[in-house]
């Protein structure tokens, strides 16, 4: 059943698949595994929507998987016609219950990443300033996290590299002039073959005092400085962000680290030794950029920020309310009502 052209990914996928049925099997204790049953796909229907797989349309996709399996080994088909499939989506739809084991990744708020900031700034040393620089550029540029930490380190084909960036306005004769970031890939995505359509962002200087320390351009300067012009053998083809040791930075390794730092900085700078990190992850930036910029930009700058074809795909899955902007409508809940009891007397 596994695809035996070069689509890894594919594989991979297919692969984590039909692992989710041997795991049903053994929680189960399963004893007619194959061939498969139209009872025996029932059961597992169920079981999928109690292990996180919370909807038809994600299901189907597993069920439909081993299904496909059974018929490469050459069983009968437990889903033979229409009919059957029907009666299984119609149960699932009306019976099945949705039971969520784990949480969806949330937005880091704008305080969070202040805390990381000062958290930076008091931890003072290059790799803190590398780590400071790429929460810089995820927070303000919505760079897919792909771009800096792919899944697969021996896969770097979308890669954010040295030679990507361009410092501006051009012909600057020192860095203290720089007010813009440039930054350019051939990809626009980061899954799959490598897109033939360019992708390209930019991050700018915050010329505000009291924003200094969250500046992105500032952070990256920084990173540019000492972790590139100060480290011997350095080259323009290097990833701009790397493991500790220098290696290709995983998706992994950056969760890890970034979950370690902002349970730290939120202890320390905003005193909420509970807080769970594990809701974040490296999507939590770009769903951090978006929340910030829907209702105060235009919707279709919002959506080409985002890099995102239809502003209902920012809305839907990126942007969620602030902090600032909840707070906000209390002033709004309490000037309506001041109109209104103003047009009662």
């Amino acid at each position: 059943m596994l695809d035996k052209s070069s689509n890894v990914s594919k594989n991979n996928k297919n692969k984590s698949m039909l692992k989710k049925y041997w795991t049903f099997c053994l929680e189960t204790h399963a004893t007619d595994i194959f061939p498969l049953t139209f009872t025996q796909m029932c059961r597992y229907a169920i079981w999928l929507s109690r292990n996180n797989i919370g909807s038809w349309e994600s299901g189907s996709k597993y069920i439909n998987a081993i299904r496909q399996l059974g018929l490469a080994m050459h069983q009968p088909d437990p889903l033979h016609d229409a009919e059957t499939w029907d009666l299984l989506r119609k149960r699932y739809h009306e019976r099945i219950p949705v039971v969520k084991k784990t949480p969806g990744k949330v937005a880091i708020h704008l305080q969070q990443y202040e805390a990381l900031a000062i958290d930076a700034i008091k931890y003072d040393s290059p790799r803190r300033t590398e780590h400071m620089a790429h929460d810089a550029l995820n927070m303000f540029s919505a760079i897919r996290v792909g771009h800096t930490a792919p899944k697969v380190a021996s896969r770097p084909d979308h890669l954010l590299r040295w030679e990507h960036i361009k410092f501006m306005p051009l012909g600057i004769t020192s860095l203290d002039d720089c007010t813009e970031i440039f930054l350019h890939l051939q990809s626009t995505k980061v899954r799959g073959v490598i897109s033939s359509d360019p992708w390209w962002t930019s991050i700018g200087k915050l010329d505000d005092s009291t924003l200094i320390h969250m500046c992105p351009v500032r952070w990256f300067i920084r990173h540019y400085q000492l972790n590139y012009l100060q480290r011997r053998g350095a080259a323009p083809t290097d990833p701009i962000f790397t493991t500790k040791a220098g290696r290709t930075l995983n998706r992994t390794a950056y969760t890890k680290e970034l979950r370690e730092r902002l349970q730290r900085a939120i202890r320390e700078q905003l005193f909420q030794p509970d807080y769970d990190v594990a809701t974040h992850s490296g999507i939590s930036w770009r769903k951090a950029t978006m929340s910030q910029l829907v209702g105060y930009i235009s919707d279709s700058r919002a959506a080409n920020h985002a890099d995102h074809k239809d502003i209902e795909t920012t809305r839907s899955h990126y942007a969620k309310d602030t902090v600032s902007q909840r707070a906000e409508n209390s002033r709004v809940i309490a000037s309506y009502n001041k109109k209104n009891s103003r047009a009662a007397t």
